[in-house]
C-alpha cells in the first residue's frame, strides 16, 4: 500500500486482518511486507496525521504530505479501517491508502 493519488485504477480485497490491493490495467498483485510497524489507532490535529503503534511508537507527518487528507473533511478523515495485514490504513470514502513503511519514509 501507499500514497495512491497516482496510482492506476484499483481493487482492495480484505478479509479479517488480511488486506490486498489489484492493480486493474494491468491486472497485477500490489503487496506490502511491512516492517513490523502495525496501526492501533489514528487520530489528527489540524495539520498532522499521527498514527499509534502496537509496539507503543507514534508516527507523526504533516498533512500537506498527502493532499486527499488535506482537504478531506473530519469525517471523511475519521473513517479509516486498517489494511495490509494491519501495516496500513485505507480511507474509502477518499480512496486514500497509507503505510507504515511509507510514512516513515516519506521525505
Amino acid at each position: 500500500m501507499s500514497h495512491d493519488i497516482d496510482e492506476p485504477p484499483h481493487v482492495h480485497v480484505d478479509r479479517d486482518d488480511q488486506s490486498a490491493k489489484f492493480w486493474l490495467a494491468p491486472v497485477a498483485l500490489a503487496r506490502n511486507i511491512g516492517w513490523g510497524e502495525r496501526v492501533k489507532d489514528v487520530r489528527f490535529t489540524e495539520d498532522v496525521l499521527i498514527v499509534d503503534l502496537l509496539d507503543g511508537r507514534t508516527i507523526s507527518v504533516p498533512l500537506a504530505w498527502y493532499p486527499r487528507l488535506l482537504v478531506a473533511t473530519p469525517e471523511q478523515r475519521a473513517n479509516w479501517r486498517m489494511a495490509g495485514g494491519g501495516f496500513g490504513i485505507h480511507r474509502p470514502d477518499i480512496d486514500e491508502d497509507l503505510s507504515t513503511e511509507g510514512m516513515l519514509r516519506k521525505h
